[in-house]
């Protein structure tokens, strides 16, 4: 009869941290700063949040799941028309319709210099309410005095978003 061996505690703390450590990397981004006022009271200047990923999560090839952007979560995207970062509330998904507001009526009545219709990039706004297009979300400003938001800049592609704030502090 051989002898048993015994694990090695320094291995198996190794080995733990290890599988933490990809497990986080899956599903966390990283750690950003928010800048301005757009989305207080929610989000404050200066505030540090927690990104967690949305799409597939995988790690080291193996697929082990996908995250996506729900409504109601304040989400990190690629600015469509401009450098740089948004963080948004995601206000509606795609194939429903935009939030209803002064906007509407703006952007319907809104031509250019040909008398042609302006539109915004992911909406479809020609008859009825704005529905969101596929694969888009629609994303809103808590301040939208004081910001842009996709009443100015169009529905955001899922592909454009980076992640949505787990918490904050």
């Amino acid at each position: 009869m051989s002898p048993r061996r015994r694990l090695n505690p320094g291995m198996v703390l190794f080995l733990v941290l290890l599988v933490l450590l990809l497990g986080m990397k899956a599903w966390v981004v990283g750690l950003t700063e928010i800048k301005g006022s757009s989305m207080a009271p929610r989000l404050v200047d200066s505030t540090t949040c927690l990104v967690l990923r949305v799409g597939k999560i995988s790690v080291l090839g193996l697929e082990l799941g996908s995250s996506t952007a729900k409504l109601g979560d304040i989400v990190i995207a690629e600015h469509p028309s401009a450098r740089g970062r948004v963080v948004k509330e995601v206000a509606a998904l795609a194939g429903f319709p935009a939030p209803e507001g002064d906007w509407q009526k703006r952007l319907r009545l809104s031509r250019d210099v040909r008398g042609k219709r302006l539109s915004l990039p992911g909406l479809d706004c020609l008859k009825g309410p704005c529905l969101v297009a596929p694969k888009h979300l629609f994303l809103l400003s808590a301040q939208s005095a004081q910001s842009s938001d996709s009443r100015h800049f169009g529905a955001v592609p899922e592909s454009s978003v980076i992640g949505r704030v787990g918490f904050c502090f």
